[in-house]
């Protein structure tokens, strides 16, 4: 009886737990049901559909069927460009912010007066909305628009100048001037990356350094062949995450594109944009995984 007796107190705790738990993340299930599971199935909806705006209100939504996905990949003269803009960028984006954020967070890493300032510095996109604080920055500095893909804080018309006097092709000068012109928006993208390192770097252990030394390792060896190794994790979740910020960037003409679309009322040929962009990021990030994950080192692994 007294087993009995304590079972049920157990089960009615664990019931009101249950409870508590649940009411904790109402609220957070009430608005991605709301704000992004509805939208996200009408989306899908309306990429089969022809949806216009009544005079009196309201939406008209004959099925079309897959007519907006075969304007979209056999008929339109401008998605499949941006698209593929969309993924060269992601080429040279994604490599650049994730040298520059393991970079700083080495060197955020290390101990010296001013740390914590320096730190606050880097993680600033952190706590700041840069879509809006671009705009103020380009409200102040009459800088060029978001539309043209960046706010231009180091400017590479002089350094093209030198580097085609120099004999070197137009097609690697552009290249090269291309990621000079977005090092402000590269550098702002960054936060999160340099923040998720240096938590990887603060969890290697440092009998590991000290037993490098001891064997003569050189800092190039100790980088190699132990710190990569030990956030190898931590690298890959960064890129999934880079691939997906810059996927979905502000600069990005892709995404400029089909919002460009939505806003001159195009709502059916939008949804299905979108959904091609998506399934084309789901694939490319399938294709990282893959290659990545064997690639991963754990440490608690046998």
């Amino acid at each position: 009886n007294a087993v009995t007796t304590n079972t049920k107190k157990l089960s009615q705790m664990q019931r009101k737990r249950m409870l508590v738990g649940y009411t904790f993340i109402l609220p957070w299930v009430i608005g991605l049901v709301s704000l992004f599971v509805i939208p996200i199935v009408e989306s899908f909806l309306y990429s089969f559909q022809s949806v216009s705006v009544l005079a009196g209100g309201g939406l008209e939504r004959p099925w079309a069927g897959l007519t907006h996905y075969q304007r979209a990949l056999l008929e339109d003269p401008d998605f499949m460009p941006k698209l593929l803009q969309a993924f060269r960028n992601m080429l040279t984006e994604v490599p650049i912010i994730l040298v520059f954020s393991i970079f700083v967070a080495m060197l955020l890493n290390q101990k010296f007066h001013g740390r914590a300032v320096v730190r606050c510095i880097f993680f600033l996109p952190l706590m700041l909305s840069s879509t809006v604080l671009l705009g103020i920055i380009q409200g102040e500095t009459n800088v060029s628009s978001l539309d043209t893909g960046s706010v231009y804080m180091v400017s590479s018309a002089s350094i093209e100048d030198i580097v085609l006097k120099m004999g070197v092709s137009p097609e690697i000068v552009s290249f090269l001037t291309g990621i000079i012109d977005r090092i402000f928006n590269l550098t702002w993208q960054s936060g999160v990356q340099i923040l998720l390192f240096l938590t990887g770097l603060q969890t290697i252990p440092s009998s590991l350094k000290e037993a490098a030394s001891v064997e003569g390792a050189t800092s190039w060896e100790y980088f190699c062949k132990i710190i990569l190794p030990m956030i190898s994790p931590v690298i890959l979740v960064n890129v999934i995450y880079t691939i997906i910020d810059t996927f979905t960037s502000y600069t990005n003409p892709a995404m400029k594109y089909i919002s460009d679309q939505a806003n001159g009322l195009n709502y059916s040929y939008s949804s299905a944009l979108a959904w091609l962009y998506f399934v084309c990021i789901m694939v490319i990030l399938g294709v990282v995984m893959m290659l990545l994950s064997r690639k991963i080192f754990y440490s608690d692994s046998e």
